[in-house]
């Protein structure tokens, strides 16, 4: 499979999952206008093509799955900008979501012993991007005038999960079990990687994680001695958490970054 169909597998393509998320990709669209304006752009600096980052402010170079498979810069720059402008939409629903959800409560006092509620998750969507970047070495300064240095990726990160802030506490496991992909809380960071940096530059290696997304409702079922009361559904919650390897550690994408002025 391309790596760079991992970020869209979940929906059948960039085109499905915009326009679900209330996006038409018409000329003048949102898309295209965000193209014309791009963040990432492939320049050539000291003969080597690069990704140029105008918001990070760095070079990027060298990119690699943590799985060893190596990317071409095109491939990380159409992750970048799709994983970016999907994650920019989707954080703009999560704060327009209801905090509130809208219960039918049983009308009389029953004991809490005679009352049980059951959850049910229904997912609307789900996809897979890639997540805010981590620094995984330490800074390597390569002199001029000699061949190319290395940095060796050696400060393990921790990938957490989230929910959006309408989720309660006792609606977390249901959702975990019931999305799409398996849900992790949280994975490390745990292989070393050896990536390439030119002679004068100063840099890092930076790892950005592919997360697994989750949007959809909860409904709330209650019952009283055994016997069905009422039934409530949520508004639309948010979730992710990052995706696993083989081995149990966080999936991503690992790159050389170097600063510029």
């Amino acid at each position: 499979m391309n790596v760079f169909s991992r970020a869209l597998l979940r929906t059948g393509g960039v085109l499905a999952l915009v326009c679900v998320l209330g996006l038409s990709l018409t000329n003048g669209s949102a898309f295209a206008q965000k193209k014309v304006d791009e963040r990432y752009s492939i320049v050539v600096i000291n003969g080597k093509e690069v990704i140029r980052d105008s918001v990070d402010k760095v070079y990027i170079s060298s990119p690699v799955l943590a799985d060893g498979t190596q990317l071409t810069l095109q491939n990380y720059k159409n992750i970048l900008e799709e994983s970016d402008f999907i994650q920019e939409k989707v954080e703009r629903e999560k704060a327009n979501a209801p905090i509130s959800r809208q219960d039918e409560s049983p009308t009389q006092d029953y004991s809490p012993s005679a009352i049980y509620q059951y959850y049910s998750y229904d997912e609307d969507l789900g996809w897979q991007a890639t997540g805010s970047k981590v620094q995984v070495s330490a800074w390597v300064d390569c002199p001029s005038g000699t061949t190319a240095c290395t940095i060796q990726s050696t400060n393990q990160k921790t990938i957490s999960h989230s929910f959006s802030t309408n989720v309660e506490s006792g609606w977390k496991e249901t959702i975990r079990v019931g999305a799409t992909y398996q849900f992790q809380y949280q994975l490390a960071t745990s292989t070393s990687y050896t990536l390439p940096i030119e002679p004068g530059k100063t840099g890092y290696m930076s790892f950005r994680p592919w997360i697994n997304y989750t949007r959809g409702y909860v409904t709330t079922s209650t019952y009283r001695d055994g016997w069905f009361v009422s039934e409530s559904k949520s508004g639309m919650v948010f979730a992710n958490g990052p995706d696993k390897l083989s081995s149990g550690e966080a999936n991503g994408i690992y790159a050389i970054e170097y600063p510029y002025n």
